[in-house]
């Protein structure tokens, strides 16, 4: 009679105390490349994969930057005789007075004979195209001495000659006076291949030349080699090429060989979307993969790890292009560090590059010359790491490796339109957050919603509140117009832009929270049995339908709120196990808390929460127990 009263007492409390809505609350989750790729996108694109990606804007105006300048070996033209003629054609890159010009040379046996070197005019017609006058612009003589000896050398030029940019000239050598035999002259150094391009930002000069005359100059011929010369003006300024000889087979492996150019920004901000490097693998068969690291020297922080497949890399040297998995924006003025390394690797079986070298060779002259026409001059450098980073600058081994990015600029604005989500009911909307929740502050990212009775629209996308002109734009959550209440099927558009091309809002995570009235046989369906049930001398199971495979909570609250006991199933267990069909799971509770104490007479809650593992809706259901003794 006890036990009956006391039931009886339970059930007559107050409507209010056990309340449970009949509206289920849950959260629509979309994130990452899958989810992302059943939305539109329009001047926007998915960066990166799996569960990382993003959108943004799209880039566009693609251009590749980088030292792209290539030797396979050096060349000699030796003059020898009194005919022989020898040219560096090139293209002037700014206006410039011209006060020395540096070359590269080889020499024989002494005495050598004395030379006439100086710029010419172009002559683009017969009886050979785009050769040289024969008329001095600005010359001086040269006679090699021991002092010298081989690698580079300075000639002033009197008088000094202004250059016109965008003007083809040459830089002319020939014989002068004195004995000539091939034992007795200087041979001049060029390289191949013929890139056609100026080493200190690859911009193309295809008047880029080795020309030669056998002839005293009447005819002449291409060599078919890059040139090496540089020129000097009065005011301290420089172009020409460089880079005497390539070095070879410089080894990557290991966590103490690890090879790449550091480098500074210039010229305004640049985004950077695709990396390439020419290497080679020493065997068919690399220990390790090998890995492209993006470092932010003076943020002091890696930007990004890029794995490349080890199978993917010959065992020649060639090009090898890779895409970041997000674009980076390297910073105007900032310095940054692009580096190759395989950790795991061993030098039997490892990675190669090569590096492009100026061979300086006279200590006593000043390398600003030769350093200041290499890629990016001063501002980039070879670097390597073996313990310590350590930049190759001293002038005997001033170096740079072959690399390059693809540089781009995002589209000004874009849109990216979601899927329909199905609720699975009438439902009212009740927030939208969206991560992360900043954005560059060149950039802005908002957002309109759009709900409908039916999977295929209609669709009338609407701010906060409810009009077509107004926008969500709290990352951090906001209330979602009344309009779209008793909707089964919701959407969202994303809105981005920016002001400055070289940043771009993006978008990793949306969240919508909603109520929904469960239909008949899509919602859990959940109940317990017996109930109430006699704890300690039975127990109550509990039971509800899934049709895909969740993890799931089930938590035992007091009608306070108080926790009792929580009980967790993994996907695809008895508790979390889903079929499309519907699948009955069926758990006990035994009366007994957390600790493992039966709980008092009375009434309690239990919350099922339901997360499926595809990463769709959250279901979340509360079922009354009652418990008597």
């Amino acid at each position: 009679m006890k036990c009956l009263f006391l039931l009886i007492s339970i059930f007559f409390l107050p409507f209010s105390i056990f309340y449970v809505p009949s509206c289920y609350a849950a959260q629509w989750i979309q994130k990452g490349e899958t989810a992302f790729a059943e939305g539109e996108t329009a001047d926007t694109e998915i960066c990166g994969v799996g569960a990382s990606a993003s959108i943004r804007l799209n880039t566009s105006d693609f251009e590749e930057w980088g030292n792209d300048f290539i030797i396979d070996t050096q060349t000699e033209y030796a003059l020898d005789n009194s005919n022989k003629l020898y040219s560096c054609r090139f293209t002037a890159e700014i206006n410039k007075t011209v006060s020395k010009v540096w070359f590269c040379i080889t020499l024989s046996n002494p005495p050598w004979p004395t030379y006439i070197i100086g710029l010419q005019d172009n002559v683009p017609s017969a009886p050979c195209p785009n050769h040289p006058s024969g008329v001095w612009l600005s010359s001086n003589t040269y006679t090699p001495s021991i002092v010298d000896g081989h690698g580079w050398q300075e000639v002033s030029l009197t008088p000094q000659y202004t250059l016109t940019a965008g003007t083809t000239y040459h830089l002319v050598i020939k014989y002068s006076s004195g004995t000539i035999n091939s034992d007795e002259c200087m041979s001049i150094h060029g390289t191949n291949p013929q890139n056609n391009k100026v080493p200190y930002d690859n911009t193309l000069d295809l008047m880029s030349a080795q020309l030669c005359s056998t002839d005293g100059g009447t005819n002449w011929s291409d060599n078919y080699a890059q040139p090496l010369f540089v020129i000097e003006s009065n005011a301290g300024e420089y172009e020409g090429n460089p880079y005497y000889k390539i070095d070879e087979d410089f080894k990557i492996f290991g966590d103490a060989l690890w090879r790449g150019e550091k480098f500074i920004i210039s010229g305004g901000n640049k985004t950077v979307k695709k990396f390439f490097f020419y290497l080679r693998a020493n065997t068919a068969s690399p220990s390790n993969d090998l890995y492209v690291v993006l470092e932010d020297i003076t943020a002091g922080s890696v930007m990004e790890v890029k794995a490349i497949d080890k199978s993917k890399i010959a065992t020649y040297y060639k090009e090898y292009e890779h895409t970041f998995d997000t674009p980076h924006i390297l910073e105007n003025g900032k310095e940054y560090r692009l580096y190759l390394k395989s950790p795991f690797s061993v030098a039997e079986n490892c990675y190669m590059i090569k590096r492009l070298c100026i061979n300086y060779k006279d200590p006593d002259m000043t390398n600003q010359a030769l350093i200041s026409t290499t890629y990016g001059g001063a501002d980039a450098v070879y670097t390597f790491y073996n313990g310590t980073w350590s930049d190759q600058t001293s002038p005997e081994s001033y170096a740079d490796i072959i690399f390059k990015f693809e540089s781009a600029t995002y589209d000004s604005s874009g849109k990216y339109i979601s899927k329909a989500f199905d609720t699975d009911s009438s439902s009212e909307f009740k927030e939208i957050s969206w991560e992360p929740v900043t954005q560059p502050s060149q950039t802005s990212l908002k957002f309109q919603i759009a709900a409908s009775d039916n999977s295929g629209g209609p669709w009338l996308f609407l701010g906060p509140d409810g009009t077509e002109s107004s926008y969500y734009t709290e990352a951090i959550g906001e209330a979602i117009s009344s309009r779209h209440t008793g909707k089964r099927y919701i959407k969202y558009k994303a809105f981005f832009d920016t002001s400055d091309l070289s940043y771009s809002p993006h978008l990793d995570k949306v969240t919508i929270e909603y109520a929904a009235r469960p239909l008949s046989g899509r919602s859990l369906e959940a109940y317990n049995t017996p109930n109430p049930f006699e704890a300690g001398r039975e127990l109550t199971t509990i039971s509800y339908i899934l049709e895909k495979d969740c993890r799931v909570y089930i938590r035992i609250y007091t009608l306070l709120g108080d926790l009792v006991k929580e009980m967790k199933f993994s996907p695809g267990e008895e508790g979390g196990r889903g079929e499309s069909d519907g699948y009955e799971n069926n758990v006990s509770w035994d009366g007994k808390n957390g600790r493992g104490m039966l709980v008092a007479d009375g009434v309690y809650l239990s919350q099922i929460i339901a997360e499926p593992r595809d990463g769709s809706k959250i279901i979340k259901e509360i079922r009354k127990i009652a418990v008597i003794k």
